[in-house]
């Protein structure tokens, strides 16, 4: 600011463009002074921020404390904040997804392809099954990343997992169009004799509860090698059961991944949360009772879009 500014004039600066969020154009027509007599040289020059930029597209920190460490730091964190927004970037929660091979990617892609034409009447057919575990004490996967809207699910915008994460409690449920099936708690590991048991009595079980004719309906579950084997595979054909093909690590079609996510948030919602392993499953047991039937029937509905957009992002990471 120029000597003859007043302190008063400069305070009344200082309060508009730090605390009402004005630009110097408007600071300038406010007080009725050239736009030059208003504010100081930016302490990120234009090619500062480019470089910002650059260095976070190719991959580079994505904290903002990280970026002004190894690069600016003669200025705040909130400089190097604003300089970003001024860019056209924006601070988003960084989404996971699961790390997915070429194989992955073509089997998911030639999936979509084929049950692009099923309706939502057909996938309302669909039982879905899934076996998961869940921490005593939850999990905060939370980081954030700068980033223009819409490139969500860039690969540098996203943090990578691999499939079956840790976890104390490990559980197997199935849904139906008509509301929650059985839960039943996993103790030990999963052996294609206990997964026969468990669809014995869990989803014939289930099909009971809901008087479904086993005739008229899919079964969908990820076939894994341990567990898929002749007698699983019997015991379906023996009550007339299809099931459904399913490409493998594509925990984004499979609507109970969704469902997992949302028992989980309830469960440690609670106040007090679970304490050990017995009261998480017993908080498990209760909140899945209490799923809305509405909730469910959102993620059937979104199933036709789900492979809509896997077949349009050619079998890749789809957001879901």
């Amino acid at each position: 600011m120029p000597p003859h500014t007043s302190a008063v004039e400069k305070a009344e600066i200082v309060a508009m463009v730090e605390h009402a969020g004005m630009d110097f154009d408007e600071v300038a027509r406010k007080i009725g002074q050239h736009p030059t007599t208003v504010g100081r040289p930016r302490k990120l020059t234009e090619s500062d921020a480019n470089f910002a930029v650059m260095e976070i597209n190719r991959g580079g920190p994505v904290e903002t404390t990280q970026l002004q460490c190894n690069f600016f730091p003669g200025v705040s964190v909130d400089t190097v904040r604003r300089r970003l927004k001024d860019q056209g970037l924006e601070n988003f929660k960084q989404h996971a997804v699961l790390f997915l091979k070429k194989e992955h990617i073509k089997q998911h892609r030639e999936w979509g392809e084929d049950l692009l034409f099923w309706t939502l009447d057909n996938w309302l057919a669909v039982i879905y099954s899934d076996a998961s575990k869940f921490d005593v004490f939850g999990s905060d996967g939370r980081r954030r990343v700068w980033r223009k809207c819409g490139q969500a699910l860039k690969p540098k915008n996203t943090i990578k997992k691999v499939a079956h994460g840790g976890g104390q409690v490990m559980v197997w449920g199935c849904i139906t169009r008509w509301g929650v099936g059985h839960l039943r708690r996993i103790e030990t590991t999963l052996t294609a004799a206990g997964y026969a048991k468990i669809l014995s009595e869990d989803l014939l079980g289930t099909l009971r509860d809901y008087d479904i004719n086993p005739h008229g309906i899919y079964f969908q579950c990820d076939k894994d090698k341990k567990q898929w084997t002749k007698l699983v595979a019997t015991l379906l054909e023996n009550h007339g059961i299809d099931s459904l093909p399913w490409p493998a690590s594509s925990p984004d079609m499979n609507i109970i991944e969704n469902l997992w996510d949302h028992l989980d948030h309830k469960v440690h919602s609670r106040n007090p949360p679970p304490k050990n392993r017995n009261q998480l499953w017993q908080f498990l047991q209760e909140e899945w009772e209490k799923i809305d039937q509405n909730y469910i029937a959102q993620l059937y509905e979104s199933i036709p879009t789900r492979v809509q957009t896997l077949v349009e992002n050619k079998g890749g990471n789809t957001g879901y």
